[in-house]
């Protein structure tokens, strides 16, 4: 009888590299998943030779490679941090005696083999689905195009995000931190400060598509069902959006400026400014769930994660001046936001957890504590607060025609968050945003205290070009990670707390 020809070993080993692209599909670009595979794959097939020379058997072989692909996903199951040597020998023995056992006892090829084509289509058949079927943006409900072009006196407009900035009254309250000295060089600048702004919405990946796209997402993707885990919707969003589209048919040229979050990386642009990271952050998940995971892998990221955010400062104070044609200048700055590698001076920190950009639930659930992101927060949006007023003044200090500027936090800080439950989320901090404005007068006196990130471009282009965009309500949803279209409102509490009222609600103390 012919005996089935094994290739088990490689289905299996790439189904983790798969599947977590999967989960996360609109999170990574596909050429994310090339470099994985083949490491993957040929390390695979490495181990597979070396058993099968071993035993001079190839299915035997093939059975221990499979035993150690197994063993090695079990480790990142494990294993949440980057192991000393004394967990690396253990785990090597165990890996060691799994190969033997499993090589010298056990046969199914045959088993195996459909098992691993079984993993491999589900976890592409997911994607294929996924990506096929992912609503697309009700396009018929783009906002007109009307009012004023531009002309040789419109302004360049900078749309800076700072990820996670919170608004001045949360941050004393949570981070037990006084902003009042950045807040007032804003002022002295010329800026207006919202002092009751908040965002519409908790996550990066809903807040900054809605804002670009001046809507909320229920009324742009109205075929989304609120169950959908899916994001590649919001990559739709981000990707074609309608504040380029607004400023471009104005006569406007585009550019980013991004520090290393993988959605914004693809954005469409006349100019672009960032860096490509010698790991990207798709390679990175995967490292630190395997035993290549160490303490000078992490070092390794922390340190770049510091060069993507330098970078990005540098863009932005490289970028004033006028060019041909006036500019919309979209910039998304990975901070305050966790990881926290700068001090409050400035100088470089290492973290004494594992690498990632955690926030909120998974910030603590990474091995870190509320303490230390009470500490780290503090610090790193010091350093932010230098860095950005260093980049408005190189792009003010430019000759032509005043810019506008909008400073704004896609969401508060996140101490106090549950990514996936609301009750346990004291809303008041993480809706609590940072809005900050230079602008015009014509556009300046439309601004006010209480406004939210879905208006903010609309009062822009109402003044600059007399568009009649009309402003939406100023509302609040929080919905889960793990769902991020199934939106609660929250909007009553988060104004309360903006307008002074206090909360009839049980919230954490800052102390915890």
């Amino acid at each position: 009888m012919r005996r089935a020809l094994p290739f088990h070993p490689v289905l299996i080993a790439s189904f983790p590299i798969l599947s977590l692209y999967s989960a996360n599909l609109g999170m990574f670009n596909s050429a994310d998943l090339w470099q994985p595979l083949g490491v993957a794959v040929g390390m695979t097939i490495i181990a597979w030779a070396l058993t099968a020379f071993l035993w001079r058997d190839i299915e035997r072989g093939a059975m221990g490679a499979s035993a150690l692909v197994v063993c090695t996903i079990l480790y990142g199951q494990v294993f949440h941090a980057p192991a000393g040597a004394l967990t690396l020998v253990a785990w090597g023995t165990f890996a060691i005696c799994a190969v033997a056992l499993v090589s010298w006892k056990l046969k199914g090829t045959a088993i195996l083999n459909v098992l691993g084509f079984f993993l491999i289509v589900s976890s592409v058949g997911s994607i294929i689905y996924r990506t096929v079927n992912a609503p697309t943006p009700d396009r018929a409900r783009r906002l007109p195009i009307q009012g004023r072009s531009a002309d040789v006196h419109s302004p360049d407009v900078y749309y800076i995000i700072l990820d996670g900035y919170g608004r001045e009254d949360s941050l004393k309250q949570f981070i037990q931190f006084s902003n009042d000295d950045f807040l007032a060089q804003l002022k002295k600048r010329g800026f207006f400060i919202a002092d009751r702004s908040h965002s519409n919405y908790v996550q990066t990946e809903i807040s900054i598509p809605s804002s670009l796209n001046l809507n909320f997402i229920p009324t742009i993707l109205p075929s989304v069902p609120n169950w959908e885990t899916h994001r590649t919707s919001l990559d739709h969003l981000m990707r074609d959006n309608e504040a380029s589209r607004q400023f471009k048919a104005r006569g406007y040229s585009t550019s980013i400026v991004t520090s290393g979050f993988p959605p914004f990386d693809r954005l469409p642009a006349d100019e672009e400014f960032h860096e490509k990271p010698d790991k990207t952050l798709f390679e990175s998940t995967l490292s630190q769930s395997s035993p290549l995971a160490s303490k000078r892998s992490d070092d390794a990221m922390y340190a770049q994660r510091r060069e993507e955010l330098v970078n990005a400062f540098d863009a932005l104070r490289a970028m004033g001046g006028r060019r041909s044609t006036p500019r919309f200048v979209f910039a998304h700055i990975l901070a305050p936001h966790p990881p926290f590698v700068f001090d409050a001076a400035g100088r470089p920190i290492r973290p004494t957890y594992t690498f990632g950009i955690w926030d909120g639930s998974d910030f603590v659930g990474a091995g870190a504590t509320r303490e230390e992101y009470r500490k780290g927060y503090s610090g790193q949006v010091q350093t932010v607060n230098r860095e950005i007023l260093k980049a408005i003044d190189a792009i003010l200090a430019k000759p032509g025609v005043r810019p506008i500027i909008i400073l704004q936090g896609d969401h508060g800080s996140k101490r106090y968050l549950d990514q996936n439950v609301l009750a346990k989320t004291d809303v008041r901090e993480c809706f609590s945003n940072l809005f900050a404005l230079l602008a015009p007068p014509e556009v300046q006196k439309l601004a006010y205290p209480s406004i939210t990130p879905v208006n903010e471009l609309r009062i822009v282009l109402n003044g600059l070009f007399d568009a009649k965009l009309p402003l939406l309500s100023d509302q609040s949803w929080y919905s889960p990670y793990a769902k991020p279209f199934f939106f609660t409102d929250v909007t009553q509490e988060v104004v309360e707390y903006a307008n002074g009222v206090p909360s009839e609600v049980s919230k954490p103390s800052p102390s915890n």
